[in-house]
């Protein structure tokens, strides 16, 4: 119990040492890009960090026109709040959760739901520019005329880790 209590207290120490030497981005604004790799919201990137907190979105736009058939246009928005788990100098340890909307508009309108619970490594290279990638756990939800986040996917719901489950992406961002 007395080595279990010492190593309790070691480590305590050491988060208090890892708080204070942590980069304080309170109050920054980022913009940058996002990119799903589960078709998730990928696009412009913007961040806003409130505290511990960091608020953002992700805003995309496709489009695509056939030789013969009807054009596709896709819209996706990710809305998203992370949490740092886990602060250093150089890097934030982040979790939480994003939503993403799509629609895409073709011969038919599809509507399409996605949350991730995104596990998020944020490495600071200055104090205005990151790098970061996540990895995740995904919920899409697919309905008649499919999901424009979950594309071949048919009616249903999907939770897993696998095709479609397991969530990640990498992005970079320059704050102001």
């Amino acid at each position: 119990m007395k080595r279990l209590a010492t190593l309790f207290a070691c480590l305590m120490v050491l988060a208090l040492v890892t708080s204070a030497q942590a980069k304080d981005m309170d109050g920054k604004f980022g913009v940058g890009y996002s990119q799903s790799l589960t078709g998730g919201a990928s696009g412009l990137g913007l961040n806003y960090w409130a505290g511990d907190l960091k608020i953002g979105a992700i805003l995309g736009i496709d489009f695509f026109s056939p030789d013969g058939g009807d054009s596709e246009t896709n819209l996706k928005l990710g809305l998203q709040g992370l949490y740092a788990i886990a602060r250093s100098n150089d890097a934030n340890l982040n979790f939480g959760l994003r939503v993403n909307i799509g629609v895409a508009s073709a011969a038919e309108t599809a509507f399409g739901l996605q949350f991730d619970l995104p596990l998020e490594g944020e490495y600071f290279l200055s104090d205005h520019f990151s790098l970061y990638g996540h990895v995740g756990l995904t919920v899409t939800i697919v309905g008649e005329d499919g999901n424009p986040l979950a594309p071949g996917k048919g009616k249903g719901f999907g939770i897993g880790v696998g095709d479609g489950g397991f969530s990640g992406g990498a992005g970079f961002n320059f704050y102001f």
